[in-house]
């Protein structure tokens, strides 16, 4: 909008969508008849709120031989320097035993006028985990990292982006036996492209990722590290990771959803690029990344009741509960190796079944409970075996 010009509404529109992209802030333009016959007046509303935003939250997603809870923390500023720019710190350690895992991390976002992304992140991580009997490992890891994000033409209810990626990983690992000390430290860069697409429909919302995550010959890695890592691991890898999800609202405001996830590799792969199965985000009643492997497959069904809150004749709930639904699920997963070592399963599934309940108040507090029934054999868990996960936090 210029003033003693013929306003473009495509231009402005696209402007307008630059400028409302993010959560803090919503410009609304008001046209009215002007004073002079002929002429327009625009007046931009301006609603803001302060850019800063944070969670803390406690869960029990932990690994084999380690304590059972965790704790995340995150803040973020989004408009430094007054041009949308974000900075955010993250945490998460093991409250029960500070030695266990800590790890901290940054992220910096800059957005383009052309509505592009530039992001860049870094993970810092220490753990101190023992394992069996007098074996304990002790690993130091750190990750830098850069994405740029551009986003394609807009078409019908479908948005869609593409994501350049490039990666320095470092991690230092010593197994300890006794007065003996493994080591194994591997120093590499990756590079990725990515694909992310989502279409919304009436009743019914899709979302797809599907990422080439690869390291070419000629960028510095070195193949001993690889295999002194995993026996006959290169330095030279390429697989395909990707992520799918469906949502469908059902008869009576019951809605289903369905996931799958999936990796392709060409090669036997280190543990840091293997596809995770097991844990509350993958397959329910099982410890976080319980099977690693190669290639792999994950996928689960939802099946959720419709809000709860209706059925609740009182006020106070009313006023200050946003989302209240429970839900029955069923998980499955399958992981295989290359090549794999005498003492080494070429495969590994697990699968499980149970229900689960979600609450998200208005005032920020947040939680999920899940009980899950397992239906295979993983380390410590045995099929029959039940188990509980829960989180519970507060985000503004």
């Amino acid at each position: 909008f210029a003033e003693g010009k013929v306003p473009h509404f495509p231009t402005a529109q696209k402007e307008l969508g630059t400028v409302n992209r993010g959560q803090n802030r919503q410009v609304t333009p008001i046209l009215r008849a002007g004073k002079t016959p002929g002429k327009v007046e625009v007046d931009l509303k301006v609603q803001d709120q302060l850019p800063l935003h944070g969670s803390l939250e406690l869960n029990d997603k932990y690994s084999s031989n380690t304590t059972r809870t965790r704790l995340n923390g995150s803040v973020r500023y989004e408009n430094l320097w007054q041009k949308d720019h974000s900075l955010g710190l993250s945490f998460q350690v093991s409250p029960e035993d500070l030695n266990e895992v800590k790890v901290i991390s940054g992220t910096y976002v800059i957005p383009r006028m052309n509505g592009d992304y530039f992001a860049a992140y870094g993970v810092i991580s220490k753990s101190n985990i023992s394992a069996v009997g007098d074996v304990s490992v002790i690993g130091d890891g750190q990750i830098a990292g850069i994405r740029y994000i551009h986003p394609l033409p807009l078409l019908d209810h479908y948005y869609h982006s593409l994501t350049l990626g490039a990666d320095y990983k470092d991690f230092k690992e010593s197994i300890l036996l006794g007065a003996d000390t493994s080591k194994t430290p591997i120093s590499y860069t990756a590079l990725s492209l990515g694909y992310d697409a989502n279409y919304s429909m009436t009743d019914a919302q899709a979302q797809a990722n599907v990422t080439v995550n690869f390291a070419p010959r000629g960028i510095g890695n070195e193949n001993k590290e690889f295999d002194d890592k995993r026996t006959l691991a290169k330095a030279n890898y390429v697989y395909l990771r990707t992520d799918l999800k469906y949502t469908q609202k059902l008869l009576s405001d019951w809605s289903m959803q369905a996931r799958l996830g999936a990796q392709l590799a060409n090669q036997p792969l280190i543990s840091a690029e293997q596809f995770a199965i097991g844990g509350v985000d993958s397959v329910r009643g099982y410890l976080e990344s319980s099977e690693l492997g190669d290639n792999g497959v994950s996928g689960t069904i939802e099946l959720r009741t419709p809000p709860l809150i209706k059925y609740l004749n009182n006020s106070y709930f009313k006023d200050n509960v946003k989302e209240l639904y429970a839900y029955g699920f069923f998980y499955a997963g399958y992981v295989s190796i290359y090549d794999a070592l005498a003492s080494q399963d070429e495969s590994n599934s697990l699968s499980s079944l149970g229900l689960g309940v979600k609450l998200k108040a208005t005032k920020g507090l947040f939680g999920n409970l899940d009980y899950a029934h397992a239906l295979n054999d993983s380390g410590v868990v045995k099929s029959g075996d039940d188990r509980v996960h829960f989180k519970v936090g507060y985000e503004w």
